[in-house]
């Protein structure tokens, strides 16, 4: 047994200073037993003709439990079949072990229920930083009773030939918020509970891991809140309260389409007396339920359904834990008879975590909205501490004042700290400056600070500080206006603060304004190790001011103009209104816009783009700078057309004569064409040229031009006029000489030659057309006359 020293520290004031005396209370913590797990053997089921098999519990494997006997017996348990009728008849004749509860005049103890709706723990966050557990809620074990590490619930997943998958497991919520989660560990099956959990939940899996429906699939959900069974009935283990009611473990279960029935028999090993809902609610008491025997009848490829159930941990005797201190639940698949994913849980206490005094983080606000005083003290030699801060109230805002301060622990492990929160009232009795008693309660604190002792006074901070209770019984006219200081004393976790909101009220008159300041409100911060002490003090004080009598203006004058600088339209002016409120202590005067400058739509102009098409609105904040006039110009420039035109050049072939030898050759320049919208006017700039053009031969002609030079064009206002081009083709001549002759005979009557004969010669010159043949002679004398 261990033995740890507990101390606790009552202080006493002696001006501003703090004395102490310590009292030492032992505490004593006792060890916890490691409850080994009984394994458990489900009763299963043909699918087809709801007859069951033999079962018998297996004896422990642990080797630490070899010398108790395990109770083993042998039963035939009669399953529902597949059916979906609501009403279901019990299949066995046997009277319930369980009869409902007997009349009595004891004030019936009421359940809460809830339902369960989701498989994730319901966990309610105490703290905006909660640090992990260091004694989680749920803890597994091996044989020897050692905490391993926590695994995923999944891994105790317990698959049939069938494909079908069934997993169990639970979930709890630790002291700091946090959850624990531990299943079925195929090898142990051993876990242990803390006597603390709360939001205890157990979970139930079937799924289809296949890609192929599975037909005929049940299964069997065991419920551990009576604890495991011996054989004569009595309940061993941790007991639990059921606080998810039957119709809602229908919702769960029939939303998946399956159909279900509920057993009050606690042990697995005896036979079952099944019950639809409505029958089992009239005959037996929610907590009775110890089984559920669902029929999903197929189970599509893929699918996962859950059951989810709320359970609270009943008081339990953690001094006599054991081996045998064990609660059992479990979900067997009744497809095909196999292992049965079982979690046995004993209860443990949890190890306290010793707590180190220390000085935790103070940071105490007052003032008006916009305009707070801020101190903070963190740890000592911070650079961002500050220990005073001071701001200035305005008259209009003593209906508006407030004060905040915040608590917590800046350090990696929990520490009991111990600040001292002092309000205005405690630095002057007659302070026209108090909480707001219409606003604040005991719930304003309390609520704000769980896990700490709230203390309270009404004579500044002179030691007589008493609970809200005790405070009421020794004034019985107190009221919250005449709080002057709070103690916060006990341990804050790693990194968790608290912030209290706590509204003022002046209940001064208008003529007391003018040197009523508001006062200090701060802390003294302790640290509990030294008892070294630090403030921590805002304070606020009254400040006059003069409201200006004229108002002031500033405008914003939006001007229109062309592109080439000329007035497109008369300008728009804009203007917001100022009040003016001077510090009379500083002189600053500061200027709060009435208005803003609004959005102004440009108007559009005819033949006119405008580079802008809206004038955003501008909200002008307030600012202590005299406000200035701004200009905004909009510039229109002409809207221009955008298009294409063409011009040609064509170049005709002929003859002589005209006619046409080939086809003509036409070239084209491409234009690309800006046509501006105010003036009409439109430039015409070119995209090539005409480009030279080389004149091809024909056969048997001369051309008169071998070579059509190139020809370009500059941009302008008009495109280029077509022109025309003629080459003429001449045909070819080939000159040439002929011959032709006269020949005179001389011959008597018979034909006899007198005397040689004289012949006479024409020279021609000749001409040939190379395209037609044709030969022109022409003479270049005569057959002159010859005198016989």
């Amino acid at each position: 047994m261990d033995k740890s020293i507990k101390i606790r520290f009552k202080m006493y004031k002696a001006g501003r200073r703090w004395l102490v005396a310590a009292a030492a209370v032992a505490a004593f913590s006792v060890g916890t037993t490691l409850a080994n797990g009984q394994g458990v053997n489900a009763a299963t089921t043909d699918s087809t003709s709801g007859t069951t098999a033999a079962e018998t519990a297996p004896t422990t494997a642990d080797a630490a439990s070899a010398n108790t006997t395990d109770n083993a017996a042998t039963s035939t348990e009669s399953v529902p079949t597949n059916t979906t009728a609501k009403d279901t008849t019990p299949t066995t004749d046997e009277t319930p072990t369980a009869a409902p509860a007997a009349a009595t005049t004891e004030t019936p103890t009421t359940t809460p229920t809830a339902a369960a709706t989701t498989a994730t723990p319901k966990v309610t966050a105490k703290t905006a930083l909660a640090a992990p557990a260091s004694d989680p809620a749920i803890q597994q074990t091996d044989g020897a009773g050692v905490v391993q590490p926590s695994v995923d619930p999944s891994n105790g997943a317990i698959t049939a030939n069938t494909g079908v998958t069934v997993n169990a497991w639970m979930s709890a919520e630790n002291d700091d918020g946090t959850t624990s989660t531990t299943g079925y560990n195929a090898s142990q099956g051993k876990n242990q509970i803390s006597s603390t959990a709360k939001n205890v939940q157990v979970h139930y899996e079937i799924s289809n891991t296949t890609g192929s429906d599975i037909t005929n699939v049940s299964a069997q959900l065991y419920l551990p809140p009576t604890g495991q069974n011996t054989p004569n009935g009595a309940a061993n283990g941790p007991t639990f309260t059921i606080n998810t009611s039957i119709d809602d473990i229908e919702a769960q279960i029939h939303a998946a389409g399956y159909t279900s029935n509920y057993s009050d028999q606690g042990n697995v090993i005896w036979p079952g007396h099944w019950y639809d809902a409505d029958h089992f609610v009239a005959t037996y008491n929610l907590q009775q339920l110890s089984r559920i025997w669902y029929s999903i009848g197929t189970l599509a490829a893929g699918a996962k359904y859950d059951v989810v159930i709320d359970l609270t941990m009943n008081n339990v005797d953690t001094s006599a834990t054991s081996p045998y201190n064990v609660s059992q639940f479990a979900i067997q698949d009744s497809t095909t008879p196999g292992d049965t994913p079982t979690a046995s849980y004993s209860v443990y206490l949890p190890t306290p975590v010793p707590v180190l005094p220390g000085m935790g983080s103070v940071t105490t606000s007052i003032g008006a909205t916009g305009n707070q005083a801020t101190t903070q003290y963190t740890t000592a030699g911070a650079s961002d501490n500050v220990k005073y801060a001071q701001t200035q109230v305005n008259y209009s805002d003593v209906n508006n004042l407030n004060a905040s301060f915040t608590v917590g622990n800046p350090t990696s492990t929990t520490i009991s700290i111990h600040p001292i929160i002092l309000l205005p009232l405690f630095n002057d009795n007659n302070s026209k400056w108090v909480l707001d008693a219409s606003k604040v309660t005991e719930a304003t604190f309390e609520d704000a600070l769980p896990g700490v002792t709230v203390t309270y006074s009404k004579d500044g901070d002179d030691g007589n500080y008493k609970t809200y209770s005790e405070l009421m019984a020794a004034f019985p006219d107190f009221t919250w206006d005449q709080l002057q200081s709070i103690t916060i004393d006990g341990p804050v976790a790693a990194g968790t603060y608290y912030t209290v909101n706590l509204p003022m009220v002046y209940t001064g008159t208008k003529a007391e304004l003018a040197t009523a300041g508001v006062g200090t409100f701060g802390s003294y911060n302790y640290d509990m190790s030294t008892w070294s002490e630090e403030d921590t003090l805002s304070t606020a004080s009254l400040v006059s001011y003069s409201y200006g009598d004229k108002d002031v203006t500033s405008t914003r004058t939006i001007n229109f103009v062309n592109a080439d600088g000329t007035t497109a339209k008369d300008p728009v002016v804009q203007t917001i209104t100022y009040k003016t409120v001077k510090n009379d202590q500083t002189g600053e005067t500061i200027y709060t816009p009435q208005g803003a400058y609004y959005q102004y739509d440009v108007p559009a102009q005819a033949g006119y783009s405008a580079d802008k098409t809206t004038i955003a609105q501008q909200a002008v904040g307030a600012t202590d700078m005299t406000p200035e006039n701004t200009e905004v110009t909009v510039t229109y420039t002409p809207k221009m057309t955008y298009g294409t035109a063409t011009s040609t050049r064509t170049i005709h072939f002929v003859d002589a004569d005209g006619n046409v030898l080939r086809d003509p050759v036409t070239q084209t320049i491409a234009y690309k064409t800006v046509t501006n919208a105010v003036t009409g006017e439109t430039i015409y700039t070119p995209q090539n040229a005409y480009y030279q053009y080389d004149v091809p031969a024909i056969a048997g002609y001369n051309v008169d031009n071998n070579q059509i030079a190139q020809e370009t064009v500059k941009p302008g206002t008009a495109v280029a006029n077509d022109t025309d081009v003629t080459v003429t083709y001449t045909p070819k001549m080939t000159y040439g000489t002929a011959n032709s002759t006269r020949t005179i005979h001389f011959v008597d009557a018979e034909g006899n030659v007198l005397r040689d004969p004289v012949t006479q010669t024409i020279t021609y010159k000749t001409v040939t057309n190379a395209v037609t043949g044709d030969t022109i002679y022409t003479p270049q004398n005569a057959y002159y006359q010859y005198d016989v």
